[in-house]
């Protein structure tokens, strides 16, 4: 049996933390100021009242965090030793195409001039032969959240799969550092 290596090189959610904190917030505000503006009519203790608004009328806050825990669940970006993980997906390292790497790396500003002596590919053809497919978004959603971008790559076996992700450089940086050549 394969030994595998899960030591994480990089990880990144697809959202950042602020959306819950303000559903929190206002969770927090239901229980806390609305049973001291609009107390309960049965003289019923502070607790339930508290509960109850948090329950009742904290309903769209409840679906918020819901919606949000499943965008970062299903959109968070794993790159280990041995494999790519988007949400519940997994791609073996070893199955991503490097030429394709090495041509998403030339593409983003961050890393290009930052990459070290690339090997001599001819990059129109690899990048007029991954234009033409249509990249599946890994991670399990239809489209990628607002405000973030997907970056298509190649598998070896010419599968176009795309990752959404808004830290294209690291992911890339770290995607260069474990797909093995050839």
């Amino acid at each position: 049996m394969a030994v595998r290596d899960d030591t994480v090189i990089y990880q990144r959610d697809i959202l950042s933390r602020w959306p819950d904190r303000v559903c929190w917030a206002g969770l927090l505000a239901l229980g806390v100021v609305m049973p001291i503006v609009q107390p309960g009519k049965d003289g019923a203790p502070f607790v339930v009242d508290s509960l109850a608004y948090v329950a009742v009328w904290g309903i769209p806050f409840w679906i918020a965090l819901l919606t949000l825990w499943s965008l970062r669940r299903y959109g968070r970006v794993t790159v280990t030793r041995c494999e790519l993980r988007v949400g519940r997906e997994r791609i073996p390292v070893h199955h991503l195409d490097r030429a394709y790497v090495y041509l998403l790396a030339t593409e983003l500003p961050a890393l290009a001039g930052r990459l070290p002596d690339l090997p001599d590919l001819p990059w129109d053809r690899l990048r007029a032969i991954r234009d033409a497919r249509p990249a599946r978004l890994l991670g399990g959603a239809y489209a990628e959240p607002i405000g973030v971008a997907s970056y298509p790559l190649m598998l070896k076996d010419g599968t176009a799969v795309a990752v959404a992700t808004r830290d294209p450089a690291g992911m890339v940086k770290a995607l260069l550092a474990v797909v093995p050549e050839g």
